[in-house]
């Protein structure tokens, strides 16, 4: 009797974890879902550049995620890289150095993985860069008081992240024009990750 109590009181707890309940998040119109605790909340308003944004109940910890269609007469690949371009700049610009960068397949798509480290600050950021024929993805993990290319909640959101359908079925049904792709690809990434560094340095002054 006592292992049985036992086994049903670690079950519950399990059921009640943070790990256990997530909520789904969809985004049709750029094919994908992703899942966050529950007890995580929405940045509002949604930082320019942002698809969305979400932090923990604690604030140490922030994710959002870019995503961009790519106009017919545009190439998935070039977007890709200039978005790339536009967070390595982001990085430069605002003290953030990357110290790793690898490959890795996930979810049966390739990402470009980067690391960085806030100069002289225990804040760290793991930004995950990957594309299909038709969009362009950013997902970005901050942790402001450990590592977040270890962090199991971060890294449970980015492992969440699915395409809704097979890439190749996805029509170039979008609105957007090249020069709004261009720009979405390297000022939105600018924007996107020093807003982010701004806002998180301007709480730590407050503090």
């Amino acid at each position: 009797m006592n292992i049985r109590l036992i086994l049903f009181i670690s079950a519950l707890i399990l059921i009640r974890s943070d790990f256990a309940v997530a909520e789904t998040m969809s985004f049709q119109n750029h094919n994908f879902t992703i899942e966050v605790p529950s007890t995580w909340t929405t940045i509002n308003p949604t930082p320019p550049g942002a698809l969305f944004a979400v932090q923990s109940s604690d604030g140490e910890k922030v994710f959002f995620a870019t995503a961009l269609s790519v106009p017919e007469n545009e190439s998935a690949s070039r977007g890709l890289s200039m978005m790339i371009a536009g967070f390595k700049k982001a990085r430069i610009d605002n003290n953030w150095p990357i110290v790793a960068e690898r490959q890795q397949t996930a979810n049966d798509l390739s990402f470009t993985i980067f690391t960085s480290q806030a100069l002289g600050k225990n804040d760290t950021a793991t930004t995950w860069f990957t594309s299909t024929g038709t969009e362009v993805y950013l997902l970005q993990g901050i942790h402001k008081a450990g590592d977040a290319t270890t962090d199991q909640e971060l890294l449970s959101i980015i492992n969440s992240f699915h395409l809704i359908s097979p890439a190749q079925t996805i029509s170039h049904n979008n609105p957007t024009t090249s020069t709004a792709f261009r720009v979405g690809c390297i000022f939105g990434i600018v924007m996107a990750v020093g807003l982010f560094i701004r806002r998180k340095n301007s709480k730590n002054r407050k503090a």
